[in-house]
């Protein structure tokens, strides 16, 4: 079983990774190993963020971008997820009918 194959089977959207390099599967394969060389060589480690959020934000925001690029639709979601935790929330309004209630 090919590389491309095997992503498939986990649910990355390789035609459409593809697509986005004009159907040169060198070029696409290529861009995958860079990416997994930059997430090995750079791993994400909450230490190294002193309890700053907006840092750490930024590079997941970054490495989501950069999945989505590449089609990698499994791990993007999970990047998407880890951005919705780490994203303050802002206050919810109670909707009463077609007007909100203001929070007291």
């Amino acid at each position: 079983m090919t590389l491309l194959e095997e992503l498939k089977q986990s649910g990355v959207n390789v035609d459409e990774g593809l697509e986005r390099v004009m159907g040169d599967r060198d070029l696409y394969e290529m861009m995958l190993g860079m990416f997994v060389d930059s997430v090995r060589d750079n791993p994400i480690a909450l230490e190294e963020f002193d309890g700053e959020l907006e840092p750490l934000i930024q590079k997941v925001h970054l490495l989501k971008g950069v999945t989505g690029n590449l089609s990698l639709t499994p791990v993007y979601n999970g990047y998407q997820n880890a951005l919705t935790a780490a994203r303050p929330r802002p206050p919810e309004r109670i909707w009463s009918g077609s007007s909100p209630s203001r929070p007291i």
